[in-house]
């Protein structure tokens, strides 16, 4: 038996070439890899990267507000949270560019656009209210 490379090469072809079922069930492989991969680059980032968000709630006095209601929104993501009993509040969510609201009884609603979340980065907002009516509002522009 004569067992040149190139013999070989032309035994395993033709065996290969003449078994359909293997060259279909690789064919199967080769399409599933290639939809797997691409549906792992097609993922979104923002979706898996996370930021905080953290800070207090503040008066004029710079007296924290207990029970502030803080919504954090984007368009397909929107999130409510409370001051805690020292006016704090903390978030996690994903990396993107939101409108933070906040409201309290006897002030002034309070919102910040845009505010810039980063993966791994913790931002710190402290959210100053003013003393007024809930349907006047206090609008802040970040510098």
């Amino acid at each position: 038996m004569d067992y040149a490379p190139e013999k070989i090469r032309s035994r395993l072809k033709t065996k290969i070439m003449k078994q359909p079922k293997f060259l279909i069930a690789l064919l199967i492989f080769i399409l599933a890899a290639a939809v797997g991969v691409g549906q792992r680059r097609t993922s979104s980032p923002s979706r898996d990267a996370l930021g905080k968000i953290q800070g207090v709630v503040l008066d004029a006095n710079d007296a924290r507000i207990v029970g502030a209601t803080i919504t954090i929104e984007t368009p397909g993501f929107k999130r409510q949270l409370k001051s805690g009993e020292e006016g704090n509040f903390e978030l996690r969510l994903p990396a993107g560019v939101y409108l933070i609201k906040a409201d309290a009884s006897g002030f002034r609603n309070f919102e910040l656009s845009p505010l810039t979340v980063k993966a791994n980065v913790s931002e710190l907002i402290n959210i100053h209210m003013e003393v007024g009516s809930i349907s006047d509002h206090s609008i802040v522009m970040p510098d």
